[in-house]
């Protein structure tokens, strides 16, 4: 997680077949709607749910 400029943003790796991470996703808004601790972690879980779901496509 990483916070600046009044924003506050989510990162991941996308991961192929050897399990390399190829390519990163993420969530960014403002601190005004990304500031509770339930929130971020309701975004994080959907974050690296989709990421699965994308390196699973790419063969991971």
């Amino acid at each position: 997680m990483h916070r600046s400029d009044y924003a506050t943003a989510i990162a991941t790796g996308l991961k192929d077949y050897q399990g390399n991470i190829v390519a990163a996703i993420n969530i960014s808004g403002p601190d005004a709607l990304m500031s509770s601790d339930d929130h971020i972690s309701a975004l994080k879980g959907q974050l690296l749910d989709t990421a699965g779901r994308i390196s699973f496509e790419l063969g991971c």
